[in-house]
């Protein structure tokens, strides 16, 4: 199984994740970051799941424009 940084490394080299914070705890992935358009959130998903030794991805992308006044 590949290690917690093996994983983050194979989960970054996809190009929908660049600018991203991504964090791999026991195989679970957690995305955190902005994205300003939320069809774009199922590509690096996906891309995470795709990484042998990733169990679960958990998804914590806000858009910049909630909360906003």
């Amino acid at each position: 199984m590949p290690s917690p940084a093996e994983i983050r490394r194979s989960v970054l080299g996809g190009a929908a994740l660049t600018g991203r914070d991504v964090t791999v705890t026991g195989g679970v992935v957690t995305l955190r970051g902005t994205l300003a358009d939320r069809s774009l959130v199922p590509p690096p998903a996906r891309a995470a799941r795709a990484v042998e030794g990733v169990v679960d991805v958990r998804i914590a992308l806000a858009d910049p424009r909630e909360g906003a006044s």
